[in-house]
């Protein structure tokens, strides 16, 4: 049984507060009443953590067990042990800044561990029977300066780095990283957003919507038999980041369009430029073609019925337009990063739920990481060398020359290929996500430490 352990418990609202929160933050959110306090408290302070994933595995899916530190005997507790969870929100930067922030009203804080912890939690943590937990599973990590300053943090107060423990969303952490072992602080890495992704397909299963205006709904393989009209489809949020906005490029370059369905939501930001060290004549190409696409921006191809608010909020595992999928035969995944760290999220589940091969833009090693999971990919028609490419610049101008490659192939052939080769390698990844989706998360590296 895991137990956590909270400094504070809600009597408005009947359950825990969030670990990591200065008093000041505590005594403002007991004076409202309405449920949703965190987005009042959230206008007035900084807030460095909130609930999320690990509280609701271990509490809400398992009935685990929590304690309310203000409500024990410290010095004579000798109970199971305790994990203290403290769940990021925003920035974890917050955790090592000495700033005195100071609210309109006047209220001094600050966000740093060491003003924020209670003395309970780290009486307990010096006596071997709490360990706090950080979870920043849902965002890439590899921070060394954060852990460097931190480690210097917690000794000042007399902790130990093996009384912490973090849940990471970069999963070669100590790969890219290795000098980092030598604070002593422990590592997790879970998967857990491929397996939040994999749960979302379990619920689409179960439950069709039409949250788009359109009808989401489960393919079945003879949804997928028919030819189709296009070879590509690529969906992206924004085209913020360096790898999006050089691929937008490159499909205004090579003029695409009439082979993709493809989506830019958010407007060009002036600070993403081309990337540097580019072929120099693929690097004109592309310069030549960047106003031209910015001037196309946003670019959507399923979103047209909602707000634009819900654009930005709207999550396509759960709602996606299914004639655009059984229209196009291969995905264009552009994960959230593209250099060094792998972190594999919900976008390269996205081809699996629709039955599409996908080519990736994302970090080296990515698809040997995924493949060593037990998903499969598409090396044989899809030439996935690139994976094994270091050079981000390289290995960028490899991924454009494959889908240019592919693009020049006739949809004749791309469909022989995929209704010949691929339908058992598609369905086969479908349902390994069903079988991932059933891995619990933290529990199984936690109870290490009782």
């Amino acid at each position: 049984m895991i137990t956590l352990a909270y400094d504070r418990y809600d009597f408005r609202r009947k359950t825990q507060y969030p670990n990591g929160w200065h008093i000041e933050l505590y005594k403002y959110a007991d004076t409202i009443d309405s449920m949703d306090f965190f987005s009042k408290v959230r206008n007035k302070f900084i807030l460095a953590s909130n609930h999320s994933e690990l509280r609701g595995n271990a509490l809400n899916r398992l009935d685990g067990k929590y304690v309310i530190l203000n409500g024990i005997d410290v010095n004579n507790y000798n109970e199971e042990v305790l994990f203290y969870p403290i769940e990021i929100y925003g920035s974890h930067n917050f955790f090592i800044d000495e700033t005195q922030y100071k609210t309109q009203d006047g209220i001094e804080y600050k966000t740093n561990f060491v003003n924020v912890v209670s003395k309970e939690a780290i009486d307990l943590a010096k006596q071997n029977k709490l360990f706090f937990v950080f979870n920043i599973s849902h965002e890439s990590f590899s921070d060394i300066n954060f852990l460097t300053k931190f480690y210097f943090e917690i000794r000042s107060i007399g902790l130990h780095p093996y009384h912490f423990i973090f849940f990471v969303g970069t999963s070669n952490l100590i790969e890219l990283y290795p000098e980092i072992e030598q604070y002593g602080f422990i590592f997790y890495f879970e998967d857990n957003l491929l397996i939040s992704s994999c749960k979302k397909v379990e619920d689409l299963k179960i439950c069709p919507n039409n949250k788009l205006g359109y009808k989401t709904e489960w393919l079945k393989s003879n949804d997928i038999l028919k030819n189709r009209n296009k070879h590509f489809v690529c969906p992206n949020r924004n085209s913020n980041k360096q790898h999006r906005f050089n691929l937008g490029c490159f499909f205004e370059a090579e003029n695409l369009w009439d082979k993709l369905y493809c989506s830019f939501l958010q407007k060009y930001d002036e600070k993403v430029d081309l990337i540097e060290n580019l072929n120099i004549n693929f690097k004109k190409r592309l310069n030549e073609a960047m106003s031209s696409f910015i001037k196309k921006l946003p670019i959507e191809m399923d979103t047209e019925n909602l707000k634009e608010e819900e654009k930005q909020s709207f999550e396509s595992m759960r709602s996606f337009k299914k004639e655009i999928y059984t229209d196009s035969y291969i995905h264009i995944v552009t994960e959230t990063n593209f250099k060094r760290d792998i972190f594999p999220t919900e976008k390269i589940i996205n081809p699996m739920v629709v039955l599409q091969p996908f080519i990736l833009f994302g970090a080296p090693g990515y698809l040997k990481y995924i493949k060593s999971l037990g998903f499969k990919t598409f090396d044989g028609f899809i030439d996935e060398s690139y994976d094994s490419e270091y050079d981000d610049v390289k290995r960028f101008e490899m991924l454009c020359e494959e889908i240019k490659r592919l693009s020049e192939l006739s949809l004749e052939e791309i469909h022989n290929w995929y209704i010949s080769i691929m339908i058992p390698i598609l369905e086969h990844n479908r349902n390994f996500a069903l079988k991932f989706a059933k891995k619990s998360m933290f529990l199984e590296n936690l109870k290490k430490h009782i």
